[in-house]
């Protein structure tokens, strides 16, 4: 009954997901630039669109997994599977919490008025808020014996975060201009600085998603025994009732 129940969570997590992008990368047009050049990325320069890529890759692993089991039964495989939603669900709370922080103090740094004529509400939560429940589910479905170290989630989510680094700098040097226009209004020693805080910021992120991690394991390892208890209390007084 558990696992058909977490087979059914996984379903509609996976399948919700893939339409989200499927509506992403068929509806959501952005106006062509003047200069082609500046069209450098198109929406892959972009975190969320990104991470949105991340955690459905790591929810479509996860499904396969478990309810294709054939060739994917496999230790590396499941070790891949719980890599990638450790760290998803790290970098889904960075971004959903960075841009509604960012937003709440002036969302023409992140997400102008123009978009909302592009992107409708229902899409921009999608991308921007259910990301880190969604993605901290399917961690949490994760068994603790595939799940990574904390020193390994905080490697793999840093390099992740530094390779998108790496990747606005080449889209800036190719068309001339910052991604996010937060970027832009800071000044060079600032704007190093913010990208320094947002690199060094997954360490708390990732430890918040090991932490839940943790604790959602303690909690399922103490409820299991609970019952077992309960279990061997029924029938001890069924003994004693004969």
């Amino acid at each position: 009954m558990k696992t058909l129940f977490q087979n059914i969570i996984r379903t509609a997590l996976v399948s919700a997901y893939v339409l989200v992008l499927y509506y992403n990368f068929t509806y959501v047009r952005f106006p062509s630039r003047k200069n082609p050049s500046k069209n450098f990325g198109g929406k892959y320069e972009y975190l969320t669109v990104l991470n949105l890529v991340f955690l459905t890759a790591s929810l479509t692993l996860s499904f396969l997994c478990e309810l294709l089991p054939i060739g994917l039964n496999s230790n590396p495989v499941h070790k891949l599977k719980g890599i990638l939603n450790a760290a998803s669900a790290t970098i889904s709370m960075f971004v959903c919490l960075a841009f509604w922080s960012i937003y709440a103090i002036n969302r023409e740094l992140v997400f102008p008025a123009v978009l909302d004529s592009i992107i409708p509400p229902w899409h921009n939560h999608a991308i921007h808020t259910t990301v880190l429940p969604v993605s901290l589910i399917s961690y949490l479905l994760t068994p603790k014996s595939h799940a990574p170290r904390f020193a390994t989630l905080m490697c793999v989510a840093s390099g992740l975060v530094v390779c998108y680094t790496l990747w606005i700098y080449v889209i800036y040097l190719n068309t001339g201009r910052w991604v996010y226009p937060v970027l832009a209004v800071l000044g060079a020693p600032a704007r190093a600085a913010f990208i320094a805080a947002c690199a060094l910021s997954m360490a708390p992120f990732a430890f918040a998603a090991h932490w839940i991690k943790s604790r959602f394991d303690a909690w399922k390892t103490d409820a299991a025994k609970a019952v077992k208890r309960e279990k061997r209390k029924q029938k001890a007084k069924a003994r004693k009732a004969q």
